[in-house]
């Protein structure tokens, strides 16, 4: 017998033992990474179009043809699993490998001869949902056989005996398909361990069964993107209730009860998110909200009232109308004033405007939905009218590229400061209490932007809504761009690819920039031992010589360094290389972007420009996120701008990796905005109210700001504006006029995050 001396032995021995074998969080989380990572068990839905001509893309939203037959069933895909175990798995889980950009849902608008080709190549997964809607394409895709052999699952609108109709596929029949798939495999012996594997984490007794939602569904355009969120993440809503009545036709709305539905849905979501995060750490929530304006291509805004002049006087009226109720929209629904013709509705011309903006309409609606059911988040549609700002950006846009001198701050800043007010002023006050809430957070939150106006420069919080939140925008337009950018996947990138900078510079040999920027970085890394030796400088003179850098190029960040341009006829920016401006549109089949861009050039994506800006261009290239220009930058400050990013790369990354579970592109620049906007508000207070400090006192100041924008503290600007007091000997309320006077529009405002730097995510490669 064992004493009990020896039994309190062996029992303190298990604990250690025990405590020994506990293992380590990080280790977990990154297997768990890697098994989740595992491309051969997530559901590629493929959609297939014929074959697409820019040419016939439609005038307001540019959207191609075939993007309009898809985006019905874009819609349906959102609400399906993108792995194989994940209706296996609780809600909280998915949302956290999501948040992780660990699992994310692969839906495939794909030319029909292209899905042939891959076909016979083969594909990384395994499951295979192809969808299709017109008889000719369901066809084609009834004779489709993968290289592998492995079957698929063809659904389809169109009637057919090779195929299931969509009426019956839901999620009971995409698992029976699954099954299929598992019995093919275990057919040979290689495939038996990874199918039992498998279906050891798919077991029915994890079956997650739909939980109901005291909300009800209306599927209008305005709410859809909320609802199909909440049902993606396992939640069943209450019966329809309409915004509009289906037989109800060219009535007007009230835009209150639009605006109430939006919010209740978006209400809806952050509510459900907060419970399933309530485990989770605060750090992964990237955006608090989405807001989004739809757009039409600006050319209409300037062009519509002289079109239609050819057609016969009942038809330019019918056309005229329909039209002009596009590019004047102001809410939700439309308005066709001053036109009393009974007959307009069915006028053809009429009909075809309004069919194809509402084809537009469904394709954003369908963007919106994959953004905001990939994350679960809530989505804030705002009016229309906000676009009615344009007016304003184009003056600030001539007024900063005409080279004044005299008071030249002072007016910028108050045409800035019109511009950011007349937004604030088009958005309904109950969409503001939402956006503004969250300021009051002891955190930095995000928030993704869709749109064509720059939101990052409306107030919010005492603050432009750029540098209060972390935030990044897609364009809405060119159309087939932004459902592009709404279904790619997240990037990871090793630390180590990220070192691995490509500075791309085109100056004459008398300009006085050509070596600011190289010098700026020179002093930036100065004490920052080998870093400068990883970043590469390529003088180019051609398009060739571009061409040729990209092509040896295998890094994450290219950097062009040189001079942009705007053309103002045709709304086109560009940048300037060996003297000549270059198209980067026409870049496309040559050479290949990295996916971050850096442009230290003026107007890359203008302010008051067309949608054919080099920063779109970029995204064709295969950037994932490009920080554009949205005006003339000034020389040195952009120098200074781009060795700060040195640094900040080099030495802030490496240390933020060890502290955080995720870091992202989004929080690297956002950081580096407002320290930059903190420094430059400091010079310009010195400059304009001979505001006194001494230079040690400057420096402590800087050092408060940016300890508490990387600490990422929601008061980071009030930390800086009563640091920036106590230096000069300023009251605080003095201060705060003295910024709103002066800096309104810096050069750190003049920087727009596009695309999803919050989707290109950053790892230290050494767990």
């Amino acid at each position: 017998m064992r004493t009990r001396k020896q039994k309190q032995t062996k029992s303190k021995k298990n604990v250690s033992a025990r405590r020994a074998k506990k293992p380590d969080l990080k280790q977990s989380r990154l297997l768990a990474g890697l098994v989740v990572l595992d491309q051969r068990l997530k559901i590629f839905y493929f959609i297939p179009h014929a074959p697409q001509n820019l040419e016939e893309t439609s005038p307001f939203g540019w959207y191609t043809p075939g993007l309009h037959a898809s985006s019905n069933m874009i819609l349906s895909a959102t609400i399906l699993p993108a792995d194989v175990r994940e209706p296996f798995s609780g809600p909280e889980h998915v949302l956290h490998f999501r948040l992780r950009r660990l699992l994310w849902r692969n839906v495939i608008p794909i030319d029909i001869t292209a899905l042939q080709q891959i076909a016979q190549i083969g594909v990384e997964s395994l499951f295979r949902v192809v969808q299709t809607n017109d008889a000719e394409l369901a066809r084609a895709v009834d004779s489709l056989k993968f290289a592998d052999g492995v079957p698929f699952l063809h659904v389809s609108s169109v009637e057919g005996q090779g195929h299931l109709s969509d009426s019956e596929f839901d999620l009971d029949r995409l698992l029976e398909f699954v099954e299929s798939v598992f019995t093919h495999l275990s057919g040979t012996s290689e495939w038996r361990p990874f199918v039992n594997a498998t279906k050891d984490a798919m077991q029915a007794a994890n079956r997650q069964l739909p939980r109901s939602l005291d909300l009800c569904q209306s599927f209008h355009n305005v709410t859809t993107p909320n609802e199909l969120a909440l049902m993606s993440f396992g939640w069943r809503l209450g019966k329809d209730d309409p915004l509009v009545p289906i037989a109800v036709t060219n009535v007007q709305g009230d835009p209150q009860k639009y605006i109430d539905r939006i919010c209740l849905t978006a209400d809806m979501v952050s509510s459900e998110r907060k419970k399933l995060m309530a485990n989770l750490p605060a750090e992964l929530l990237d955006n608090v909200y989405l807001i989004s304006v739809p757009s039409v291509h600006w050319s209409h805004y300037r062009e519509w009232r002289g079109q239609g002049d050819e057609l016969t006087a009942n038809d330019r009226k019918a056309f005229m109308a329909a039209y002009k109720n596009a590019v004047q929209q102001s809410t939700y629904f439309d308005s066709f004033d001053g036109v009393t013709d009974p007959h307009l509705l069915e006028n053809k011309l009429f009909q075809m405007v309004m069919h194809m903006r509402a084809a537009d309409h469904r394709c954003y609606t369908a963007g919106l939905s994959l953004l905001s059911s990939a994350t679960l988040t809530p989505v804030l549609r705002l009016e229309p009218k906000v676009n009615q700002v344009r007016g304003q950006l184009k003056i600030l846009a001539h007024c900063a590229r005409s080279n004044a001198r005299i008071r030249s701050q002072y007016k910028l800043s108050r045409l800035a400061r019109v511009v950011g007010q007349r937004m604030h002023d088009l958005v309904d006050q109950k969409f503001l209490i939402r956006i503004d809430q969250p300021t009051t957070e002891s955190r930095i939150q995000g928030l993704k932007v869709v749109s064509d106006v720059p939101l990052e420069w409306m107030p919010c919080g005492g603050l432009p809504l750029g540098l209060r939140y972390d935030l990044s925008r897609i364009p809405v337009l060119p159309g087939n761009l932004f459902l592009i950018h709404c279904m790619m996947p997240p990037v990871i990138i090793d630390v180590e690819t990220l070192f691995d900078i490509l500075v791309i510079r085109s100056f004459n040999a008398d300009d006085p920039l050509s070596t600011l920027l190289e010098q700026a970085i020179n002093h930036a890394l100065k004490e920052s031992g080998n870093a400068r030796n990883k970043i590469r400088f390529v003088d180019v003179e051609t398009e060739e010589d571009l061409v040729n850098a990209l092509s040896t190029f295998s890094g994450a960040i290219l950097v062009f360094d040189g001079h942009g341009s705007y053309e103002d006829r045709f709304g086109i920016g560009t940048f300037v290389v060996g003297g000549k401006p270059v198209d980067v549109w026409r870049l496309k089949y040559r050479c290949q972007f990295p996916p971050i861009v850096i442009f230290s050039a003026c107007d890359t994506h203008p302010l008051d420009g067309s949608h054919s800006s080099c920063a779109n261009a970029a995204f064709t290239l295969g950037a994932r996120t490009v920080l554009a220009t949205s005006l003339p930058i000034n020389g040195g400050l952009a120098a200074m701008f781009i060795g700060r990013l040195m640094l900040r790369i080099f030495e802030f990354v490496p240390i933020a990796l060890k502290h955080r579970e995720i870091l992202t592109w989004r929080e690297v620049i956002s950081g580096l905005l407002r320290m930059s906007y903190t420094s430059e508000v400091t010079r310009l207070l010195i400059r304009h109210e001979q505001l006194s400090i001494t230079d040690a006192a400057r420096d402590h100041v800087q050092f408060a700001a940016n300890t508490a924008i990387n600490n990422r503290q929601g008061d980071w600007f009030e930390t800086y504006l009563k640091a920036l007091a106590r230096a000069s000997s300023t009251h605080v309320n003095d201060v705060r006029e003295m910024v709103l006077r002066w800096a309104p529009l810096t050069d750190a405002h003049k920087y727009l995050q596009l695309g999803s730097p919050e989707n290109v995510v950053i790892t230290s490669g050494r767990e």
